[in-house]
């Protein structure tokens, strides 16, 4: 309505007279109204832009209304000024200012409008949005306070674990000391016992030592009937019990070192010989003025069943006693067919074999008794004075006895010992026939050797342990003995000077001189190649010499005169191809035994 009077008034031709007077009049009232209408408008709209926030959109409609606003004022100012003829064309000018500024704003208050609707409807998205993260929101709230909640339920679990854990370790704390008190207390019944166990032991050892002297009374006794009644049933042991032992080969006494001749062979075990022993092969050499007494020699035992008596046990569990004299002077055709003096007879058989292999056997320098080791974890003490019946059945081994062998030399509580599988060494009281000390070894002892109360034990590690029968320890170790493997024989001799020489052979050959006193190694005789399964006695040693078994068939004669390594050898002209697996000196004659895995024994001189 405003642009159509605008209009309206800028048609009048100037000086129109009264007609143009009512003209402007009336176009003066209708831009009056108009500019009444635009003035509320544009305050209304002008306090609504400006109380609003301050985007760009909102400034650009601000800047329309500001420029309607002075449209309205031009249209003021023309309604209070008076046409004239000399204002008209300026009037004109400015009615088209004025029609342009409105073409202006309503274009611009177009683009307002269509900017204010692209407003609209990026809030329309932006509250989808704002409603969709508010959803979200929500949800996430949810999933947090059940978090919450189970958080919470885990933290009062946790309290109450860690309150029954702390009752628990009030409990043990109280046991603990219970127990404590339990372990003092037991500690003081257990020393108290012990005390009192010694003050019986003290009282049973000496009630012990008066049984013990009323029994090897009683059983000298014994023997002196026994060795009565064989020598009266045996004219020839009579006469020789009589005449006292005098050696058969006094003529060989000095000798020392077999040579090689063969002077007696016997097919004596259907299996292995796993060894033998003559009787005193540990004993000093004598000449022949020597009386029996001074070898230590009885005229009991050994003496009433053989001249020169050897003992031979073997895989077939049998135990043999041979008078080697019996063809000692038929040196050029050595016999086969000798027949044993006797078979070494087990308590639990009446045969002349045991019920198990034997693998070592020992006999006492007096010759009374014998020493049998057997693979079923026993040794037997047989008394040869009584024709060979077992006298004790020495058990507590829980393997083989490898070994075994007498202490000392008297008779008077005679003592042995023996190794086993089991790595244990015992000691065995042969008058109670119990063992009266047991040693646990670190590494299994395959063989022993002994010289007065001193024990050498040779083990699987390689090493030589000592032991004496006083002791309750090891008294010392020789480590190195054996390089290359286990030591599988060994030996012991007393010697003239008070010290004790042994020899020792390992599984790959070496022979090794060791000084018992010294706990020291001399040095390396020789090296052999031994059986694969020879036995504890596969080497023996005498005061020159150290002979040893081997593998092919021949025994190696070391000479300790000289340092030279290289051995006599022989053996086969009895023992063929066959393996030697044990070998021993006679202390007195010199004379040198040999048994192979065949079970042929032969005796060299």
């Amino acid at each position: 309505a405003m642009s159509a009077d605008v209009s309206a008034s800028a048609a009048l031709p100037p000086g129109g007279g009264g007609a143009s007077q009512a003209g402007v009049s009336a176009g003066g009232h209708a831009a009056s109204s108009c500019s009444s209408f635009f003035s509320s408008s544009l305050s209304s709209s002008l306090m609504s832009a400006l109380t609003s926030r301050d985007d760009p959109q909102r400034c650009h409609l601000t800047s329309v209304l500001m420029q309607l606003h002075s449209a309205r004022l031009l249209i003021r100012s023309l309604k209070s000024s008076s046409p004239s003829s000399s204002s008209s064309s300026s009037s004109s000018h400015q009615h088209q200012e004025v029609l342009s500024q409105l073409a202006d704003a309503q274009k611009s208050r177009a683009d307002a409008l269509e900017t204010l609707q692209k407003c609209k409807e990026q809030l329309s998205f932006l509250e989808a949005e704002l409603h969709a993260s508010k959803q979200t929101t929500q949800q996430l709230d949810d999933e947090r306070k059940a978090l919450q909640q189970i958080v919470d339920e885990e933290r009062q679990k946790s309290a109450n674990l860690s309150a029954e854990l702390d009752a628990r370790l009030t409990e043990r704390d109280d046991a603990v000391g219970k127990l404590s008190d339990l372990q003092r207390e037991n500690d003081e019944l257990v020393a108290r016992f012990l005390e009192l166990k010694a003050q019986q032991a003290a009282a049973m050892n000496e009630a012990v030592s008066a049984h013990d002297e009323a029994l090897v009374a009683m059983r000298r006794a014994q023997n002196d009937k026994a060795a009565a009644a064989h020598a009266l049933a045996n004219p020839a042991a009579a006469a020789l019990y009589a005449r006292g032992r005098e050696s058969p080969n006094a003529d060989a006494v000095g000798g020392g070192i077999p040579t090689g001749r063969l002077v007696w062979k016997k097919k004596g075990h259907s299996a292995a010989c796993m060894s033998l022993d003559f009787w005193a092969r540990r004993g000093e050499k004598t000449t022949s003025s020597s009386s029996s007494s001074s070898t230590g020699r009885t005229k009991e035992g050994l003496a009433a069943m053989a001249q020169w008596p050897l003992l031979t046990c073997g895989e077939d569990g049998a135990c043999a006693v041979w008078d080697v004299t019996a063809s000692s002077s038929a040196a050029a055709s050595p016999t086969s067919n000798a027949t044993p003096v006797a078979m070494l007879r087990s308590a639990s058989t009446s045969s002349g074999r045991t019920t198990s292999s034997v693998l070592d056997v020992s006999v006492s320098p007096s010759g009374m008794y014998a020493l049998i080791s057997l693979a079923d974890g026993s040794c037997r003490v047989v008394d040869l004075g009584r024709g060979g019946v077992e006298r004790h059945a020495l058990t507590g081994h829980t393997g083989k006895v490898l070994a075994a062998s007498f202490l000392g030399t008297s008779d008077t509580n005679p003592l042995a010992v023996s190794c086993g599988a089991d790595r244990a060494l015992k000691l065995w009281s042969l008058d109670r026939g119990h063992c009266v000390r047991s040693w646990l070894c670190a590494s299994r002892a395959g063989c022993l050797a002994v010289a007065d109360s001193l024990v050498a034990t040779g083990h699987f590690d390689g090493c030589v342990r000592l032991w004496d029968s006083r002791s309750d320890a090891c008294v010392g170790t020789i480590e190195g003995v054996s390089q290359d493997g286990p030591i599988v024989a060994a030996d012991a001799v007393p010697l003239s000077s008070g010290d004790a020489a042994a020899a020792f052979l390992g599984k790959m050959g070496a022979v090794s001189l060791v000084d018992l006193r010294a706990m020291a190694i001399r040095r390396e005789v020789g090296r052999v190649k031994p059986a694969p399964l020879c036995g504890p006695r596969a080497i023996s040693i005498n005061a020159v010499a150290v002979a040893v078994g081997g593998v092919d068939g021949t025994v190696s004669i070391f000479d300790l005169s000289t340092t030279s390594t290289k051995p006599i050898a022989f053996g086969k002209d009895a023992h063929g191809d066959s393996g030697i697996l044990s070998v021993g000196f006679d202390g007195t004659s010199g004379a040198l035994a040999t048994a192979d895995k065949s079970g042929v024994v032969a005796v060299w001189r």
